[in-house]
């Protein structure tokens, strides 16, 4: 990215009401954000899509499997005489066959023993399928009204927002009630508009999406700086 035309930059100082004596700072850290937003934008671009419907898809179907296998230990642990299946006795036979040459440190040489404790570890596994399922379910919850899911953004105007502050600016984004269909008002929504030619290709929402999301994100910064008053 070429760096940011110093009328573009000077322009957002002044939009940000930074104080004269701080612009030239403002402005040196106005052109690395841009510079390391543009960086981000790209590694982004060649991540693999996260989709939450398919992490719990994938989480169920390990779900159902660790399910079966429980069952099936479950009915091994049965006595052989008590298996009415003639074929599950053989298998069971075969399989404490098989168990006996297993050569494992401190490996339980009773098969019913051994079968105890994979049915155990297989428990195990079934409740830990279970809280990954539900460490999931925050992923596909809907997102604020003009929330684009780019993270990218959503950190480049929080860190917008930071610096002007620490240059000791300020950055507005509100609801005008006196408008028409209550427009959006403020500084934030110009200084976008002056920066939009300086950013990749895509990267920022458009029109109304773009008014919700920075007024989405106007509030988390304002959460985190309780005592800044911003507007």
């Amino acid at each position: 990215m070429d760096q940011l035309p110093q009328s573009d930059a000077l322009k957002v100082a002044e939009l940000a009401s930074v104080p004269d004596e701080l612009r030239d700072e403002f402005c040196i850290r106005l052109n690395l954000l841009l510079y390391q937003v543009t960086r981000a934008h790209v590694v982004r671009a060649h991540l693999p899509r996260i989709r939450p419907s398919s992490i719990s898809h994938h989480l169920a179907k390990l779900q159902i499997a660790a399910e079966k296998l429980c069952g099936v230990i479950e009915e091994l642990e049965s006595k052989t005489d008590d298996l009415a299946d003639p074929n599950k006795r053989l298998a069971r036979i075969y399989l404490e066959w098989q168990l006996r040459d297993i050569e494992l440190p401190q490996a339980p040489r009773r098969t019913e023993t051994f079968l105890s404790l994979q049915r155990e570890r297989a428990t195990q596994l079934i409740a830990a399928i279970k809280e990954a399922s539900n460490r999931t379910r925050h992923l596909a919850k809907g997102k604020p009204k003009g929330i684009g899911g780019n993270p990218v953004f959503d950190w480049f105007v929080i860190s917008l927002l930071e610096i002007t502050q620490e240059a000791g600016g300020k950055l507005t984004h509100y609801h005008d009630r006196a408008a028409p269909n209550l427009e959006f008002q403020g500084s934030l929504r110009a200084v976008m508009d002056t920066l939009q030619p300086h950013l990749p290709i895509g990267f920022a929402p458009t029109g109304i999406v773009l008014d919700y999301a920075l007024q989405h994100l106007s509030g988390r910064h304002r959460r985190k700086y309780p005592f800044q008053k911003l507007t």
